[in-house]
């Protein structure tokens, strides 16, 4: 969970807006007085560092990823050789874009990371 969302809830909590989106939108989001801006790498040169760092897997479907995303990480776990896992990326109620449990499963033809955990 990020620190973002830690802070959101707390202003909640203390009565300062009403909702964590209330938050994210007067204060936290892009061009507002607390955002913190951030880059992302692009995804080949994640993959590298990644298998360079003897890592092997990537979560192919999150709570956080549209459905287009489950095909195109999956894509990247084919193409890499990589292992795969999901996860719901849940918060709380309410905090996500879909509820814990509700997420698809993974493609068969991936090798789910847990398995290698036994």
């Amino acid at each position: 969970m990020s620190s973002r969302t830690h802070f959101a809830r707390y202003l909640v909590e203390k009565g300062y807006v009403e909702s964590t989106s209330d938050v994210f939108s007067k204060y936290l989001g892009d061009g507002k007085p607390g955002y913190v801006g951030h880059r992302w790498s692009k995804l080949a040169d994640a993959m590298k560092w990644i298998k360079g760092a003897g890592g092997r897997a990537i979560e192919v479907v999150t709570g956080s990823h549209t459905p287009d995303q489950y095909c195109e990480y999956a894509e990247v776990a084919r193409r890499y050789g990589f292992l795969a896992s999901r996860g719901s990326d849940f918060h709380a109620a309410g905090e996500g874009r879909i509820d814990l449990g509700q997420l698809p499963p993974l493609p068969t033809d991936l090798k789910p990371v847990w398995e290698c955990l036994v």
